[in-house]
């Protein structure tokens, strides 16, 4: 569980959603990192990342970056997106893949999805970031990801993936 879940707020040295959702975390990261290997197989639906996730306060804006690192066969690729709460959008998002010297850019869809991301059967990074703004509701700000065409062979989040959040207001 990526945020320590204290009732009543802030604890030095621990980041709680009490703590988030008060105001007295902007301009500081929420910072997670994924410690196992998450395997998908024979699935292009959408999995919920298992570590890689954050509550996020209501009415604010975020800076995020994912910076993943993942296994995929060519023949299956790999695509992921976020989930946010209810009136909230990502307004801008970024995709950046760099596999030994090729780099590439795109701009992501409006919920930060990036398909087809070039299967890799070392592992391979790539980023994601961008822009959330929050409506009226709180909730949790989720990685998503899944094969991009069904395959036997596992594709794989590996650990060692971060997701960032840095409330700008």
């Amino acid at each position: 569980m990526p945020l320590a879940q204290v009732p009543g707020g802030f604890v030095p040295g621990v980041l709680t959603s009490a703590a988030l959702n008060a105001g007295l975390l902007v301009g500081r990261p929420l910072f997670v990192r994924k410690t196992a290997d998450q395997s998908v197989t024979s699935s292009t639906t959408y999995t919920d990342d298992t570590e890689l996730y954050g509550d996020v306060a209501a009415n604010c804006t975020y800076h995020f970056v994912l910076e993943a690192f993942y296994t995929a066969i060519a023949a299956a690729n790999m695509k992921t997106k976020f989930t946010y709460p209810a009136g909230s959008s990502i307004v801008s998002a970024s995709f950046l893949g760099n596999w030994w010297g090729a780099f590439t850019f795109s701009v992501c869809g409006t919920d930060g999805e990036a398909n087809t991301i070039d299967g890799k059967t070392t592992a391979a990074p790539f980023t994601i970031f961008g822009l959330l703004v929050t409506g009226g509701t709180a909730g949790e700000f989720q990685v998503q990801w899944a094969q991009n065409t069904s395959n036997a062979t596992a594709t794989k989040m590996l650990a060692g993936s971060r997701l960032t959040l840095v409330r700008c207001e």
